[in-house]
Parts: C-alpha cells; structure tokens; sequence
C-alpha cells in the first residue's frame, strides 16, 4: 500500500489524476472509485473520501481526507461554487508539480554545503575533545588565548544556534495554530527576505479566484457572499468578512485593500481599473500570471543564490578552525625561538 500524505509529489500525482479522471467526464465518486482499483495510492485515505463524499459532507471536510490545505481547500470549495472543479484541481496539482520541482532543486543546492558544514561540526568538536585539552596541559599559550578561547567555546555556539532555529520553528507553529489566518499573513508580510515572495504569492492567489468568480458575471458584492461561505479559517473568508463590513459603511474596495500588507502595492489599482473599464476579470488573470511568472523567477533566483552564500559561511568557519589550531602553535614556536 503506497503512501501520499507525507510526499508531495505523490499527493501531486493523486490531485492530477483525479483532475484528469473529472475532465474526461467521472463524476468525483466514479474517479475515487477508479484511483482505489489502481492501487497506486492510500487506500485507507481514498477509502475515508469515498465515504465522506457518498454520506454528503461538505467539500471542505472530504478534502482534508487527502490532505488538502487550507488554501487549496478554499480553492475547492470555490470551484463547486463556479462548476469549476476538475480545471481547479489541475491547478492544484500545477502549483505541487512546481512547489516539488523548486524543492528538489533547492535540497540539491543545499546536499553539498550540508555535507561540508556537518564535516567542519565534526572536526569542531573533535578538536574541543582531543586537542584543547593537550593544549591546556601542556601550558604552550596562555587560557585567554583566542585560539584556544574559540576551540572551548565554538561548538556550543554552533549547538546554541541549532537549538535556537529549531526552538523558534516551535514556538513559530504554536504561535500561528493560535492566532487568525488574516494575523498570520500580516506577519509573514513584514518578515525580512520572505515578504517579497509572500506579497507574490498573495496577489497572485487572489487574483486568480477574484478573476475567476469576475468571468463567471459575478459582482463584487456576490463574490464577497460566496467567499464568505467558504472554511471560515481560510484567508479568503477572513478578508472577505472583512471587506463586506467595509462596502456596508460606504469605504471603496480599492481603498480597503490597500490596507492589507500582504497584498501587493499594484493589486488594489488594479481593482480599481477594472472597475472603471468594466474588465475586472480578465485583467485580474493576467496579473495572477504576471505574479506567478515573477514569483517563480524569484525562488529559482534566490536558490541559485544560496549556495554560494552557504559555501561562504563554511569557508569562514574552516578558516576560522584552522587559523585557532595553527596560529597559536606558530606564535609559540616563535616566542621560544
């Protein structure tokens, strides 16, 4: 039995299956039907979305089954609303298709310096172990000596930051289980190095599920209505909430999404453009594709600058260990010369 819950691209082949099993005219129970007599997936998983579809649950719950997050159960649930479900899938397994291709590209860029940094921790701390105590016998250069002063203290710093990274990732993930999916954009808006991406990610998201509902002849009012219906720990839903109260006290749309940060800056004018030409939709798709395009050019941009930055830090540590293991004896071999 094959597992897909703990493997994108295995959840990816799923989704792009059942998307290509519902555009060739299955219903969604036929093609579950169908992926569980393949045997290539869970069936423990499909067996669970069978049941909650055939006992009439709601999209949102039947998805989570397969592991669907947020996001892309709100994109579901979305496309039910429009009729639209088998292309929504299809994007949904796009965006994993990319997401695993930007990973496996980024664990191959970062394989070689790991396996570099690891070495340098290893030689740091059999240094702090066999050496720096040969070093203090034999009382060759005084305690306070850099050298030996960074052989003692090295590999607790190293061992302090490690846990530090991994205590904050913690604290990180309660702190987001606690707080509202509106909180958490705000924040990953303003983080340093992730904002700009993030800002992307947003506008292009957006962008495409207002574009969407916009071609179907929707208005802006029904739109909000629709998106209000949808999992209520969504941030479609959230904004929406939001946005309804907004138009009801009179504000613009345009005005109230600029004061969203996590949107990008151009996206609230061109909402407003699009309300003055009529041609919401359509420009609104675009500007998804523009977002992706850029977005996609960014993350391969920034993976392909990793690595030399990571090959920098483990230069400066090796130069640093060999500079505290050799220096020391060569300024002792000069004082006694």
């Amino acid at each position: 039995m094959k597992k897909f819950c703990n493997k994108s691209n295995d959840k990816q082949r799923l989704v792009k299956t059942l998307a290509d099993l519902l555009l060739s005219g299955f219903t969604l129970l036929q093609a579950i039907e169908v992926l569980q007599r393949s045997h290539e997936f869970d069936e423990l998983k499909l067996a669970a979305f069978r049941k909650a579809l055939a006992a009439g649950t709601a999209l949102s719950e039947v998805f989570v089954t397969i592991d669907f997050t947020a996001a892309e159960i709100a994109q579901v649930q979305l496309a039910a609303e429009q009729g639209l479900l088998a292309e929504t899938l299809r994007q949904i397994a796009e965006q994993l298709e990319l997401v695993t291709k930007q990973k496996r590209a980024l664990q191959q860029v970062l394989s070689y310096p790991l396996l570099l940094l690891l070495f340098v921790s290893g030689v740091m701390g059999s240094l702090h172990h066999f050496l720096l105590p040969q070093l203090l016998a034999s009382d060759m250069l005084p305690k306070n000596h850099w050298g030996l002063l960074f052989l003692r203290y090295s590999p607790y710093v190293f061992l302090i930051f490690v846990i530090g990274i991994l205590g904050t990732s913690i604290l990180l993930k309660c702190y987001f289980n606690k707080i509202s999916a509106l909180k958490q954009a705000t924040f990953f808006s303003h983080l340093p190095l992730v904002n700009h991406f993030y800002r992307l990610f947003i506008g292009s998201y957006f962008a495409l599920e207002w574009g969407k509902l916009f071609c179907q002849g929707l208005e802006i009012n029904q739109i909000i209505q629709v998106m209000q219906k949808i999992a209520p720990n969504s941030l479609l839903c959230q904004i929406a909430c939001e946005l309804d109260g907004a138009l009801q006290q009179g504000e613009p749309l345009s005005k109230k999404l600029q004061t969203y940060p996590f949107l990008p800056p151009e996206f609230s004018l061109i909402v407003f453009q699009g309300q003055a030409t009529g041609k919401m939709g359509t420009e609104l798709i675009l500007y998804s594709k523009l977002c992706s395009q850029k977005l996609n050019y960014k993350v391969e941009r920034g993976i392909s600058l990793i690595q030399p930055v990571v090959f920098v830090v483990i230069a400066i540590l090796i130069i640093s260990v060999y500079g505290a293991l050799f220096l020391p004896l060569y300024e002792n071999i000069q004082l006694n010369n």
